[in-house]
């Protein structure tokens, strides 16, 4: 009996434990992987980064305050599909 609840115990831990692991964080979900590639514009390489970055913290600050993560902005240089 003892056996077969510690069995149990040790699945269910499992079973919660392998999908983190299986679906861990790739390389692709960071901003400096994309910065690395295409490198980053700044706001004195383009004359339309000032204003994409001041529409961006106007988005931000309306945006819900309550998440633990706030979004970054980074205009990168080239085209690509991140």
């Amino acid at each position: 009996m003892k056996r077969s609840i510690s069995t149990t115990v040790v699945t269910i831990l499992l079973l919660m434990i392998l999908p983190v692991l299986a679906f861990g964080s790739s390389p692709e979900d960071h901003k400096e992987y994309w910065i690395n590639i295409h490198g980053a514009l700044s706001e004195k390489e383009h004359p339309l980064v000032p204003r994409v970055r001041k529409i961006f913290d106007r988005v931000l600050a309306a945006a819900d305050k309550r998440a633990s993560h706030f979004p970054n902005l980074v205009i990168l240089r080239q085209a690509g599909d991140p």
